[in-house]
């Protein structure tokens, strides 16, 4: 949370350096297949309905605390490696401004950088921010 408040706080600054219009994205994930497969009863329409009235709640209260207002806020079904290109191509973006916890080594292999997927499709420039602290695994 706290690297999403900081990554708001420097767009902010930026846009107001350049003069320019900011939005937030944020993404939240398809409702797993395999557990309507799995439980009968499951209801993938209502666990579709409740992650993303989460997020939009979630995202639009980050906004406020910005004094950004919701219809500035763009949240999104899918990952983020597709919805924020997307987004950024639609916006005819500048600059996007994303987060990312550099993971290394076999977490890396594993469960992957979104920071870097996103980075590889996106046709502008970005700023990736690495949370306060993080230490470079280059350095020890």
């Amino acid at each position: 949370m706290e690297l999403n408040r900081r990554i708001i706080s420097d767009a902010q600054f930026i846009c107001q350096l350049a003069n320019a219009k900011l939005s937030l994205v944020n993404t939240y994930p398809a409702t797993p297949v395999n557990i309507a497969i799995e439980i009968p009863e499951f209801n993938p329409t209502q666990y579709n309905e409740a992650v993303k009235k989460h997020h939009e709640e979630e995202t639009f209260a980050l906004a406020a605390s910005f004094s950004i207002a919701q219809s500035d806020c763009i949240v999104r079904e899918g990952l983020p490696e597709d919805v924020i290109p997307m987004v950024a191509k639609d916006k005819k973006s500048e600059l996007v401004v994303i987060g990312t916890v550099g993971r290394t080594g076999l977490s890396a292999a594993l469960i992957g950088n979104t920071a870097e997927h996103v980075i590889d499709s996106l046709d502008c420039d970005v700023l990736a921010l690495k949370p306060d602290g993080y230490k470079s695994p280059l350095e020890d």
